[in-house]
């Protein structure tokens, strides 16, 4: 497995050429791609000049977020179904094949078996087009209990619930997007984890939980950098991918306004050192 800047994962709010430079400077061997950006202009992005880019930095390119609407109209769903081949033609080209996404674990519309089916029929041709390119398709359970809190309908929100989902979907480019908050969240464990096929996780976001909050009252939207509380078991997750000879990306997905507040480098740097710390305690090496 190899580490990975998410401008979008940290977040840094900034270009990505800007982003390229970051992820030199704070010691980062890879970027993930911005696809809404790299395709804002009126033009396609070459993958040749992307690479140029990548490589007098000395990086490579991570992973990418899916970028098509699949949980909201369906125009916007059939638009980004429109950028999607284009988008992954410029990933085989860079040599990404990580593409993922997220599923809320709600809705105030559809019970369970009504949005299981909705998901099934948008995710299904996303997973074919991919298939197509050669793209890994990996999906995310979003686990604590605070989020599904006052909604009508609860949804899919753990591992096991995502592997029935892909079980249904039956594509074999189909995975899980592995995000230790996520599983600590919803209850996980390291049989879990185990219990996966190798090649069924994509991708892997790492990060950690403040202290003297029960999991069941943790909230999504404030997290720490992977180590900093050692709430969340990250050395054991990490052996687990490890043991499943996992070689894809991994990014440091943190959530915290004291984070937030530093400039873009301090954060990258931050995160780079604290993904070094936790792979160190794991007895892993970092690319």
């Amino acid at each position: 497995m190899f580490l990975t800047l998410s401008a979008e994962d940290l977040p840094l709010n900034v270009p990505f050429d800007q982003t390229i430079r970051i992820a030199k400077a704070t010691g980062f061997g890879a970027v993930d791609l911005p696809m809404s950006e790299l395709f804002a202009g009126p033009a396609d992005p070459s993958a040749d000049l992307v690479r140029e880019k990548l490589e007098a930095a000395g990086l490579r390119a991570g992973g990418w977020w899916l970028p098509v609407e699949f949980r909201e109209d369906e125009d916007k769903y059939q638009a980004g179904m429109r950028l999607l081949p284009r988008a992954a033609s410029l990933a085989r080209g860079l040599d990404s094949p990580w593409c993922v996404t997220w599923i809320w674990p709600f809705s105030d519309d559809l019970d369970f078996d009504s949005n299981m089916r909705l998901h099934v029929s948008r995710l299904g041709p996303v997973a074919a087009q991919l298939r197509d390119f050669g793209i890994q398709f990996g999906l995310e359970f979003v686990g604590p209990r605070t989020l599904r809190a006052g909604h009508k309908h609860e949804f899919i929100s753990t591992l096991p619930q995502t592997l029935d989902l892909i079980e249904t979907l039956g594509f074999d480019n189909l995975g899980v997007l592995l995000d230790c908050w996520q599983w600590y969240t919803s209850g996980g464990t390291v049989a879990d984890l185990d219990a996966l096929e190798g090649d069924q996780i994509v991708y892997a976001h790492i990060n950690d939980a403040p202290l003297g909050r029960d999991v069941s009252a943790q909230i999504d939207e404030e997290r720490m950098l992977p180590g900093a509380t050692g709430v969340i078991d990250i050395e054991n997750f990490l052996k687990a991918l490890n043991r499943h000879d996992f070689n894809g990306p991994v990014s440091v997905e943190p959530y915290n306004a004291e984070l937030t507040a530093l400039e873009p480098i301090e954060r990258a740097r931050r995160a780079r050192g604290s993904a070094e710390t936790v792979f160190t305690r794991a007895g892993i090496a970092i690319a």
